[in-house]
């Protein structure tokens, strides 16, 4: 039986030292894959650097951004085929676009309207910081010079070959464009405490544990040269963050490998059990997953884990523990497949 496993949370880079990650631990994700592997399995795992490690003997890929899982999964869809796919991964639902402030939104927008911009084209200017398919008459134009210069400096470095991104009140740092390599998750904003187990991750043998890394891209803001993301300083009383949504990872999966017994996970805070069965089966129709796992964030605490196995069929299984959650799947896996 050839598996492939997600688990852990993802991370957008806000600048060189903030991120915007989520509160998943890949503890469940070690229990599943030690599950599969007692009983034979190939498996292959997805992971960030601060989660749980998996099992030994585990395929292991890591990742950090959602763009990064999106690129791996597909990579590893498109050259070979899965058995079962377990994608309890929180991936990131949103990445960085651009980094501003409410005084450089309000002038560019002030000054894009004075141009007689249409409404669009504002909306273009305040996301991006830039005229991105701005008519050329437009941007010819003084005002739209200025408009485009209130939102956006930038001057070259030519001894380091990076950029540097300056405002007169606040520093203005693009996220990585559309494909770029930087991340489904649902959590809170946690801090690097939240993620531990480094000593379980060191303890696996190297001649158990075969290891690739995602491929190494520019970071947002990085010149020719590569360089470093600008920090935002401190002491900013305005500062505004556009998102832009990730790739969902779940929607690909079928695509690439319909043949493969799909579990999809969703979590929700403070959802009763209709409204979670409700959501879980949308997201079920919608991604075409055999089995979703349920689960709200009240009802996870340690190794308490509340969760409803809900089967494309309606049938539902409940679990009290993530150890309930990671033999139930291996159950029904094994019974499915034979």
């Amino acid at each position: 039986m050839k598996v492939l496993i997600t688990a852990g949370g993802t991370s957008e880079s806000i600048d060189s030292v903030r991120k915007i990650t989520n509160t998943s631990t890949g503890r469940l994700g070690r229990l599943i894959s030690s599950e599969f592997k007692s009983r034979g399995a190939d498996v292959t795992y997805i992971t960030v650097r601060s989660a749980a490690a998996p099992a030994h003997g585990c395929n292991v890929h890591y990742a950090e951004t959602a763009q990064d899982v999106y690129d791996t999964v597909s990579r590893l869809l498109k050259n070979g085929s899965f058995d079962v796919i377990v994608h309890a991964m929180a991936v990131s639902d949103y990445t960085v676009q651009r980094v501003t402030s409410l005084h450089e939104l309000f002038d560019g927008f002030k000054a894009a309207y004075e141009a007689g911009l249409a409404s669009d084209d504002i909306l273009k200017l305040l996301e991006y910081g830039q005229g991105v398919g701005i008519p050329g008459d437009v941007r010819d134009t003084d005002v739209w010079n200025r408009a485009e210069a209130d939102t956006m400096r930038i001057t070259s470095r030519t001894d380091a070959g990076t950029a540097s991104i300056e405002a007169d009140r606040f520093p203005i740092i693009n996220g990585p464009a559309a494909g770029e390599a930087s991340g489904h998750g649902e959590g809170q904003t946690a801090g690097a405490g939240e993620y531990c187990n480094d000593a379980g991750r060191k303890a696996l043998d190297a001649d158990e544990m075969h290891v690739s890394e995602p491929d190494k891209q520019p970071l947002p803001g990085r010149g020719e040269a590569g360089g470093c993301l600008t920090k935002l300083p401190s002491g900013i009383e305005d500062p505004v963050i556009i998102l832009k949504p990730t790739k969902k990872v779940i929607g690909l999966i079928k695509e690439l490998c319909p043949g493969a017994l799909l579990f999809g996970f969703k979590l929700l805070a403070g959802a009763d059990a209709g409204t979670l069965q409700r959501v879980a089966g949308e997201l079920a129709r919608k991604n075409r997953c055999d089995y979703i796992v349920a689960n709200d964030i009240t009802g996870i605490s340690g190794d308490r884990h509340e969760a409803m196995i809900i089967s494309d069929d309606g049938s539902m299984l409940c679990c009290a523990t993530k150890q309930d959650i990671a033999r139930s799947i291996a159950d029904i896996a094994q019974k499915r497949l034979g």
